[in-house]
Parts: structure tokens; sequence; C-alpha cells
């Protein structure tokens, strides 16, 4: 079995005409390509497909996992724009795209994506997504708005929701509201460490210094393993 996809590969590749393009046959070598990672042959075959039928919203799917694969993430973002330009309702398009921004660190566009993906299924839940990347933005404002309907629309307390509201509040400096939201993630979730992550934040914030370096020292204790604390206690140390 393990040398199956080799063999099918050797035989699709013979059964290509000398003229004329077999779509059907670029798209699955496309598909063979992308799992034997052959990224810039399943590039050629994909994009064959996707030139000739440009709606083609799987073909050009895997033309941008393709992309991926051989480290152009540009031209990935790229081939998914344009798929979404034909297929603007193609709810996974958007999210990938979104997905692909937020790797490149390019948050509002990913954020704009999000909302997209989540006009095209109003069944998803990716207000959370959303608002992380506004917060990354650096547009918290919008975050919290977001966040606070979100919120308004679950039936019981949501802990990532609730994290990145008071992560919100505290980057608008509205401290209270921000300790409203920790102690409310606490209340509903107390083992979520992120609780007491935001109580250091926030000791630190109103400046009590002393108090925020034994909340850190407590928390490296509950989370030994989590290495940004320890960078977050150095950095508090430092100033």
């Amino acid at each position: 079995p393990a040398t199956y996809k080799t063999k099918a590969i050797a035989a699709l590749e013979k059964s290509r005409r000398e003229t004329g393009i077999d779509l059907n046959l670029e798209l699955m070598l496309g598909r063979l390509y992308l799992q034997t990672k052959e990224f810039d042959r399943a590039i050629a075959s994909l994009r064959r497909v996707v030139e000739a039928q440009p709606g083609y919203s799987e073909a050009a799917m895997l033309l941008a996992a393709g992309f991926e694969g051989a480290g152009q993430p540009g031209e990935a973002i790229r081939t998914l724009d344009a798929m979404l330009q034909e297929s603007p309702e193609f709810f996974r398009g958007h999210l990938r795209l979104a997905e692909l921004y937020e790797r490149e660190r390019r948050f509002t566009e990913a954020a704009e994506a999000y909302a997209h993906a989540q006009a095209a299924n109003a069944r998803a839940d990716l207000g959370g997504r959303q608002a992380a990347s506004l917060i990354n933005a650096g547009r918290p404002a919008e975050a919290r708005d977001l966040l606070r309907s979100a919120l308004a629309r679950k039936s019981a307390p949501d802990a990532g929701l609730l994290y990145l509201l008071a992560q919100s509040h505290r980057l608008l400096t509205e401290f209270d509201e921000a300790g409203a939201a920790a102690q409310k993630l606490k209340a509903a979730f107390p083992n979520d460490i992120r609780a007491y992550y935001l109580e250091a934040q926030l000791l630190q914030d109103r400046g009590r210094t002393k108090d925020a370096i034994a909340a850190f020292e407590d928390l490296m204790k509950r989370a030994p393993q989590d290495g940004s604390l320890v960078l977050d206690y150095a950095n508090l140390l430092e100033k």
C-alpha cells in the first residue's frame, strides 16, 4: 500500500493526452501530488484546472494548499481571494483565507474574512476568532462590542469569550469592566488559569506592583510548563 500513490501518479501521468487538457485527470493528479508533498507539480496541475474553471471552489482550495506547502502564502491568499470573487458565499474559502491572514499577521484582513465567513454561515461560531483578530489589529473597542453581543447570545458562560472581553477592556483602560469579566470567568471556570492571569495583569495595570509580582509567582506554580508566564514575570521585575 505504501507504493500505491506513486503508482497511481505514474499511471495518471501516462494517461495525459498529447493535445488538450483533461481537467478531471489534472485534478486527480493535483490531489495525489499534494499527498506526496510534490507541491510544485501539484500547483502546475491544479492551476490548469482553476484557470479553466475559475468558479470551481474545491480546485482553488487545493491550489491554495499547494502554494502553502510550497512556502508561498501570498499566492495562496491571492488564489482564495480570486475564487471568492466568483463564489462569495463559499464559507470554507472565507474561513481558510482568514486563517492564512492570521498566520501572516495581517489581522485587519483576518477580522474581515472571519466576518465574511460568519455571514456565509450563520450557524458558525466565529465571534471569538474575529474578536481576537480585532484585538491583534489594535481595534479593541470593536472587539469589545462584538464580544458583548456574542456573550449575550450564549445560554451559558463561554470561557474564551470572557477572557477576550476582559482583555479588550484592559486595552481600553476600562479596568473595572475588565475585572468584572475576569471574575465571571473565575466563577464559571475556577480551574481556568486565564482568570488568574487576568487578575495578575490588572494588578500590574493599577500600579500594584508587589501584589502583581506575588500573583505571577503564584501563576508560575499553577502552570510551571507555561514559559510565557515566566517572561511576563521577568518583564515585571525589570520594570
